[in-house]
This record gives structure tokens, C-alpha cells and sequence, in this order.
């Protein structure tokens, strides 16, 4: 009697640690398995089709100062850049942009973008294509991204004849995460005038489980790139200007005001567009007189104050009604 009840007791814990192991495989399988697909989720740089072969160039939206350098970032790669000019009696004293485009297609889809950027707000601007995106070379990633502007930044730092103390970054969407990565280094903030960031997120695990229900069940180890804004945001000191479209069906509005609020600088403008959506809001009326006026503000400091500007307590929030050029 003994000898059956110890029986089945082992049967028991056997059939129950079993049961307990088979189900953690098949949990760390599937956690596994997200981990890498994370990556092919995030990453659209086939969208639209034919985006890895051909790039719009800028003299099809009427910007005749352009060239094409390679940027080459540390780890090796050669990335593919358009650098668009102001005319070049005004090339050396125009504030320069450094463009981080969102996750999918190249840096010719943004042109009309920057053609506003150019005529209405006065700057050069550099647009870095991502790795593994339009013409340049390696696979994306989340660190790969951070190497990517870092390089774009170095570029703009060496460039002869540019005003190395007028460097802003602009980053929509993912390159708004990019961006606040980039600014909340010290060793990069020391470069930067300031920063824009558009339509943007708080994290990609936050973000990704409001966009497929199925990831609200794992953990955030299971996701490979994370792009933790919100935890970097705080040690960010350069002025920052958040944009924000309204409409935005994307990306909550939500994330672009929490990450406002934690924000750590003291001179941080938030600037609400009711009509603006997630890939448009460039669209908005208002829009480019926002960023013009954010930009000059800047340049206008830092003239007044040539060595290490202080920057004033500024939290200015601007909401713009609905109404689309």
C-alpha cells in the first residue's frame, strides 16, 4: 500500500513538473520568437515597395543647393545622405537640421517636408538614411540607429564652412526617440543647439502593445528594440520643442504630453496641431511658424550669450485649432 502510494505521488510531481517545464519551453519559444520578430515589426524599410532602390532626389521639389556625401559611422558603415544647402551667401550662417525619418521608406519621401523646412524656417538640413534603409548599407537596429545620427552629427560638426554651433536635430516619430537618445548623451548634447521631435512615442513596448493587442501578454525583455524614451528624457537639458498632432492614430497624442512633462530641460515648448495626423501634421497651419520661431529664439540666445548659453525657465504649451494648408 505504501509502495503504491509513493508510486503515485511520484507520478504526480513527475506529470505536474512536467507539465510546469513544458509549458516555461514553450513560453521562453514563443518569447524568443517575438524577440526576433520584434525587430521585422518595428523595421519598414521595403515600405513602400521599391524604397531600397530608388530615392526621390530634392531637385524634383524645387531645392537647387543639394549634394549626396557618404557619412561613415563608426562601426564601419557607409550611409547614404542628401544635404540640402541654403544659397551660399547664407550657407555659413544658417542654422542646420539633422533629419530622423520614421520607420518606413527612405529619406526622398520627406522632401516635401524639407522643402518647407528649407524656405520657411531657413536651414540646411541633412538627412541621414538609416542602415539597412534606402541606399545604405548594414541592417537597422536599435543601437545601429543611435550610431547612425551620432555619425549624421559628426558629419555636421566637421563640415567646412558650416556653423558647427547651430546644430539642431529633428526627429519624427521613431527618429523623435533617435533624437531624444542623441540629447540626453552628454558627450552629443554639448553639440546641439537644440531638438524637435514630432509625433513620437514614450517606448516601443508601450506602443507596440496598443497596436496588437497579442504583445500586451509579454514581458518587456521580449522586445529586442525598445527605444525607452520616457526613461531617457529626463537627463535631457538642450531645449526641446514637441510637436504634436492631435489626430494622430498612431501613436497616442498622449505619449509626444508625458514625454513634455518629464522632459528635463528647462526651456521645452509643447505645440498641439488639432488636425495633424501621424505621418502630416507638417501639414498644419502654423506649423512651420512654430519651428521658425523655436529656432530663432535659439540662435537669438545663443548670440547674446556666445559661451555655453543659459538657457531660460521655458514651458511654453501652444495649441493650433484645426486647419490644414
Amino acid at each position: 500500500m505504501t509502495c503504491g502510494v509513493s508510486f503515485v505521488t511520484v507520478f504526480v510531481v513527475y506529470w505536474y513538473c512536467s507539465s510546469v517545464l513544458a509549458l516555461l519551453l514553450l513560453f521562453f519559444s514563443l518569447s524568443g520568437l517575438v524577440y526576433q520578430l520584434g525587430d521585422w515589426l518595428l523595421y519598414h524599410p521595403e515600405q513602400p515597395p521599391h524604397s531600397r532602390l530608388y530615392v526621390p532626389s530634392p531637385s524634383l521639389v524645387g531645392l537647387p543647393c543639394w549634394e549626396a556625401p557618404p557619412v561613415h559611422t563608426r562601426d564601419g558603415l557607409r550611409l547614404h545622405a542628401l544635404f540640402v544647402r541654403q544659397p551660399p551667401d547664407r550657407f555659413g550662417q544658417a542654422p542646420t537640421l539633422l533629419y530622423l525619418h520614421g520607420n518606413a521608406g527612405n529619406i526622398g519621401h520627406r522632401l516635401h517636408n524639407v522643402a518647407g523646412l528649407f524656405h520657411q524656417c531657413g536651414c540646411n538640413i541633412l538627412l541621414v538614411e538609416y542602415r539597412g534603409y534606402g541606399r545604405s548599407e548594414g541592417t537597422p537596429s536599435e543601437e545601429g540607429l543611435y550610431r547612425d545620427a551620432q555619425a549624421g552629427l559628426d558629419f555636421l560638426a566637421q563640415h567646412p564652412g558650416l556653423d558647427a554651433t547651430k546644430l539642431l536635430v529633428f526627429g519624427r516619430s521613431l527618429g523623435g526617440a533617435v533624437a531624444l537618445d542623441l540629447a540626453s548623451r552628454p558627450e552629443h548634447a554639448c553639440r546641439l543647439l537644440g531638438i524637435v521631435v514630432e509625433n513620437t512615442f514614450c517606448s516601443v513596448p508601450e506602443v507596440g502593445r496598443l497596436l496588437f493587442s497579442w504583445l500586451r501578454w509579454l514581458p518587456d525583455f521580449c522586445f529586442k528594440s525598445q527605444f525607452r524614451s520616457i526613461d531617457k528624457v529626463p537627463r535631457v537639458r538642450v531645449p526641446v520643442l514637441f510637436l504634436s498632432g492631435l489626430s494622430d492614430a498612431l501613436v497616442p497624442p498622449s505619449m509626444t504630453q508625458r514625454l513634455y512633462q518629464n522632459c528635463g530641460s528647462p526651456m521645452k515648448r509643447l505645440a498641439t496641431f488639432e488636425s495633424g495626423t501621424h505621418n502630416e501634421t507638417w501639414l498644419c497651419k502654423g506649423y512651420y511658424p512654430t519651428l521658425s520661431l523655436f529656432i530663432n529664439d535659439l540662435v537669438a540666445r545663443q548670440k547674446e550669450q556666445k559661451d555655453a548659453p543659459e538657457w531660460p525657465n521655458d514651458q511654453t504649451c501652444i495649441h493650433i485649432p484645426a486647419d490644414v494648408i
